[in-house]
């Protein structure tokens, strides 16, 4: 989406690279772990691999080169279900 609204210079098949890299990358994985630690923040950002640091398209999240992730907010359920 970010490529159609401002072109990122790069093709396709090189954007799914990247986002597998990005997937699979120590910085996402350990904001991953972090997750529903005391210290959370409502936002992280993630370093896009090949993205130009001066690149930003503030429509998708992504803002010098990086993608903000927002975390998103669970909330339990105390409703129990009886069978009849």
């Amino acid at each position: 989406m970010a490529n159609r609204t401002i072109p990122t210079g790069l093709q396709p098949k090189e954007l799914d690279d990247i986002a597998w890299q990005m997937a699979k990358s120590r910085e996402y994985q350990n904001a991953k772990c972090e997750y529903g630690s005391s210290d959370d923040v409502a936002d992280y950002y993630l370093a896009i691999p090949k993205i130009h640091r001066g690149y930003v398209n503030e429509n998708v999240g992504i803002k010098h080169g990086d993608m903000r992730l927002k975390r998103s907010v669970r909330v339990k359920s105390n409703l129990k279900y009886h069978d009849n």
